[in-house]
């Protein structure tokens, strides 16, 4: 099993290979998800709540409210009891990080995730 390390890639900085490392066995490619990312925020004036539409997706919200797909995956992080493969019920409450705090998140979760 291998590290898959491509620095030419196009990668953007939000994406899930930049916090997990991505391994290859023979033609099967995974993530390391043992490192674990938990975002506990008790200030609410750092949250947007938003509800769903019929026509959204993990991609959407994220496009949506970050302009980049790539952050599908915090929107999963803050809101657990949402599950990755099922799209959310149109209607559904869901707690997002404001767009401007973003940058910072991204920074306290990769200096979290490297040490």
């Amino acid at each position: 099993m291998e590290e898959i390390n491509n620095p030419n890639s196009n990668i953007s900085l939000y994406s899930f290979e930049n916090f997990f490392k991505v391994y290859q066995d023979g033609d099967i490619s995974f993530y390391n998800l043992l490192k674990n990312i938990t975002i506990n925020v008790s200030d609410n004036s750092l949250i947007d709540q938003y509800f769903t539409t019929p026509t959204d997706t993990w991609y959407y919200i994220a496009f949506k409210q970050y302009g980049t797909m790539d952050l599908w995956w915090l929107i999963l992080t803050l809101n657990p009891n949402q599950i990755p493969g099922i799209m959310p019920e149109p209607g559904t409450l869901l707690n997002l990080i404001k767009p401007e705090l973003i940058n910072s998140v991204i920074t306290q979760i990769t200096q979290q995730l490297n040490r």
